[in-house]
Protein backbone atom coordinates (compact mmCIF):
# COMPACT_ATOMS: atom_id res chain seq x y z
CA UNK A 1 0.00 0.00 0.00
CA UNK A 2 1.27 3.46 -0.88
CA UNK A 3 0.48 6.58 1.13
CA UNK A 4 1.55 10.10 0.27
CA UNK A 5 1.60 13.20 2.42
CA UNK A 6 1.61 16.73 1.11
CA UNK A 7 2.12 19.75 3.34
CA UNK A 8 1.92 23.31 2.01
CA UNK A 9 2.39 26.39 4.14
CA UNK A 10 2.09 30.10 3.53
CA UNK A 11 5.48 31.77 3.51
CA UNK A 12 6.50 31.99 7.18
CA UNK A 13 7.48 35.27 8.86
CA UNK A 14 10.91 33.79 9.64
CA UNK A 15 11.79 31.25 6.92
CA UNK A 16 15.15 30.34 8.49
CA UNK A 17 13.56 29.50 11.86
CA UNK A 18 10.82 27.55 10.09
CA UNK A 19 13.37 25.52 8.10
CA UNK A 20 15.49 24.87 11.18
CA UNK A 21 12.49 23.63 13.17
CA UNK A 22 11.22 21.53 10.27
CA UNK A 23 14.60 19.83 9.76
CA UNK A 24 15.32 19.36 13.47
CA UNK A 25 11.85 18.20 14.56
CA UNK A 26 9.55 17.15 11.71
CA UNK A 27 11.98 15.35 9.39
CA UNK A 28 13.36 13.10 12.18
CA UNK A 29 9.79 12.22 13.21
CA UNK A 30 8.85 11.41 9.63
CA UNK A 31 11.90 9.21 9.17
CA UNK A 32 10.63 7.00 11.99
CA UNK A 33 7.48 6.10 10.06
CA UNK A 34 7.42 2.32 9.55
CA UNK A 35 8.00 1.33 5.93
CA UNK A 36 9.08 4.79 4.77
CA UNK A 37 10.93 4.39 1.50
CA UNK A 38 11.36 7.94 0.33
CA UNK A 39 10.94 11.54 1.39
CA UNK A 40 11.03 14.40 -1.10
CA UNK A 41 10.87 18.09 -0.35
CA UNK A 42 10.40 21.16 -2.50
CA UNK A 43 10.39 24.89 -1.98
CA UNK A 44 8.29 27.85 -3.07
CA UNK A 45 5.77 26.17 -5.30
CA UNK A 46 3.26 28.29 -7.22
CA UNK A 47 -0.42 27.48 -7.47
CA UNK A 48 -1.47 26.07 -10.83
CA UNK A 49 -5.07 27.24 -10.43
CA UNK A 50 -6.78 29.87 -8.37
CA UNK A 51 -4.29 32.68 -8.75
CA UNK A 52 -0.57 33.05 -8.52
CA UNK A 53 -0.34 32.74 -4.74
CA UNK A 54 2.98 31.35 -3.59
CA UNK A 55 3.03 28.65 -0.95
CA UNK A 56 5.88 27.36 1.18
CA UNK A 57 6.97 23.76 1.13
CA UNK A 58 9.90 23.28 3.48
CA UNK A 59 13.17 21.81 2.32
Amino acid sequence: MTARFLALYETPADPEAFDRHYWEVHIPLGRRLPGLRRCTLGRETVAVRGGGRTTWSPC
